[in-house]
């Protein structure tokens, strides 16, 4: 497909590189992250797009997408869940402005982090480097974007926390949980060991059939 001339030309990637793809209707944005990350030695960036449908068309291997969350046309959201259910899906890191729905929506389909889109080009490649690693990251967009807009959320279901925790330290590691809280804080609080808490977090991940503590807040509030 064809490039805009002022882009810097995407590489083919080699031999111990991150393959990157890009992804934003804002040429601005995509000048500055091509520019900065191809002056990075551990990336490549493979592929600069416009729109989720040339995203979707691109048939080169790409091992982390950066990906606006608006796009017009089909959405970030919606082209994440089709990237992610290929059969040797990328990893998607969103770019997001802290919407909650987009944010949540995102934590559904399977997206690997989020970054603000006014982040630093810096932050964007330790966040893409961390992902690629097979980190999640983004933590704070998620909180800030529930705790912005708690008027748009249902309450906590007392079902579903009565059966996730089955007694009072599961209790106070929930409400911990739903306080973004880290598991060293939850350790010192609630007076366990770090693997203690992974233990008891892990049952509870596994009551409410996911796999982190933000995706189980969001099943939590019924999202």
């Amino acid at each position: 497909m064809g490039l805009p001339r002022q882009y810097p030309r995407p590489t083919d990637g080699g031999p111990g590189l991150i393959r990157v793809a890009l992804c934003d209707d804002d040429r601005a944005i995509l000048h500055g992250l091509t520019s900065t990350l191809g002056r990075d030695r551990e990336i490549a960036v493979v592929a600069v797009v416009e729109t989720g449908e040339d995203a979707l068309l691109y048939a080169g291997q790409v091992d982390v997408w950066l990906m606006d969350v608006r796009l017009p046309g089909r959405s970030g959201v919606e082209v994440a869940s089709v990237l992610r259910s290929r059969e040797r899906p990328p990893k998607v890191l969103m770019m997001t402005s802290f919407d909650v729905g987009e944010v949540l929506n995102s934590i559904k389909v399977g997206v690997s982090g989020f970054v603000h889109k006014d982040a630093f080009l810096m932050n964007v490649a330790a966040a893409i480097k961390a992902v690629y690693a097979g980190y999640q990251v983004g933590n704070e967009v998620v909180m800030s974007a529930i705790a912005r807009h708690l008027d748009r959320l249902a309450i906590v279901d007392p079902a579903k926390a009565a059966r996730v925790a089955r007694d009072d330290l599961d209790r106070q590691l929930l409400d911990l949980v739903m306080n973004n809280a880290s598991v060293e804080s939850m350790a010192e609080q609630a007076h366990l060991s770090s693997s203690g808490v992974h233990k008891r977090l892990k049952r509870m991940f596994e009551r409410a059939g996911v796999k982190n503590q933000r995706a189980l807040s969001a099943w939590l509030y019924g999202l």
